[in-house]
């Protein structure tokens, strides 16, 4: 049956594969959707799942089964050459970017078979497949999801100015500048804040294509105005927020 399978699965890839997307000696998309990643995970019995987020991230879920090496640790290379080289590795971060240069590094050193998930886990959950707590009980159960595009769309045209937050709870620098944030809020009561959390708002994360954190969006009726990305002081957000006022 296993075998069977794995046919199936390499006839779907290899129309992947025809149309320009590159592959491995097994026939497997360098890159691939969250479908195709958990097909994969289904098919093979010795692959490995490597996570290369930070602990703080894992802590929040991760693929069932995965072993975890930081990518921005200092000995993250070291301890990716211990992997074995005849098996698939299949790696994932939140969004793909760290996974990317992973994946490089070990085909530059003789790993023939990595396929990184394209999307990371927000496509994953966007998907609605599982993650869980480290050392949890396995569980065949999707997570849930959160607030879809048409509500979050919905919420943002009810109000004249809004600040969008896209943060998580591992995310040290988002939760370093949530009081940067409260100071703008308490000088501009006119403009108001949502808080979107992108482990549970995986929907909203992919269409707006949040690919790191922290983001803020400025919304004047309903319409984006004004996009910036990593972690501002409140003079600078200010600077931001003027420019759309």
């Amino acid at each position: 049956m296993r075998t069977i399978l794995l046919i199936a699965l390499s006839v779907s890839i290899f129309g992947i594969s025809c149309s320009g997307q590159p592959s491995n000696t097994k026939g497997l998309p360098e890159k691939a959707s969250a479908e195709q990643f958990k097909a994969i995970m289904d098919s093979l019995s010795d692959e490995i799942v490597l996570d290369v987020r930070t602990l703080g991230e894992v802590q929040g879920g991760m693929i069932e089964g995965a072993v975890h090496m930081d990518f921005n640790t200092s000995d993250f290379k070291q301890k990716a050459l211990t992997l074995d080289k005849q098996k698939t590795i299949l790696v994932y971060c939140l969004s793909g970017g760290r996974s990317s240069s992973a994946a490089a590094y070990l085909r530059d050193n003789g790993y023939a078979n990595v396929v990184e998930l394209g999307g990371g886990t927000l496509q994953w959950k966007n998907k609605g497949y599982a993650l869980v707590s480290p050392n949890a009980p396995q569980s065949n159960e999707p997570k849930a999801k959160g607030m879809g595009m048409d509500e979050f769309n919905a919420l943002i045209q009810k109000k004249k100015f809004v600040l969008v937050d896209f943060q998580a709870v591992w995310c040290k620098p988002c939760q370093m500048m949530k009081p940067e944030i409260q100071k703008l809020l308490k000088k501009y009561p006119e403009l108001e804040l949502m808080d979107v959390d992108v482990d549970e708002n995986p929907e909203i994360a992919n269409a707006l294509e949040i690919q790191a954190i922290p983001k803020l969006h400025f919304y004047k009726n309903g319409e984006l105005k004004d996009a910036s990305m990593g972690f501002q002081t409140v003079d600078q957000l200010e600077q931001n927020w003027l420019k759309v006022r």
